[in-house]
């Protein structure tokens, strides 16, 4: 299936702003995104998402990035956002616990740009791969 490259965005909230600067920041990289919610996420572009888990990856697996943006950024804390984008074979563009299950997932599909905002374009576009090989 051939991606849509750009990214897309499913939150009902925006965390304190704190989405809204993920935002701005891949926008300012160059990459337009989509969103569930574009009233609340300015220089978003409106979609439809499916309901629950099943219905986002399915939404979300044409797009080649998925912007995962956690309510906090607390050690050991990781909520279903980023294996949801790796789920739906998506480059998880990544704000929170810092590394996502190492042992198991591929870390080139995981951006973490909290940690790394200088090399995002870099990193995304050279990203193909979602699961580790010996996992």
């Amino acid at each position: 299936m051939e991606k849509i490259p750009r990214a897309i965005l499913v939150a009902h909230h925006t965390a304190n702003g704190l989405r809204n600067h993920a935002v701005n920041a891949v926008i300012a990289r160059g990459v337009e995104i989509d969103s569930s919610n574009a009233s609340i996420f300015p220089g978003t572009r409106q979609v439809v998402v499916g309901e629950g888990s099943s219905g986002k990856i399915a939404t979300i697996q044409h797009y080649k990035y998925n912007i995962c943006r956690e309510n906090s950024m607390t050690q050991g804390y990781t909520t279903k956002k980023p294996m949801e984008a790796l789920a739906a074979g998506c480059i998880a563009l990544y704000w929170g616990n810092d590394p996502v299950e190492p042992k198991v997932l591929h870390q080139d599909n995981i951006v973490y740009v909290h940690k790394c905002p200088e090399d995002l374009a870099q990193r995304v576009f050279q990203a193909d791969k979602v699961w580790r090989d010996d996992a």
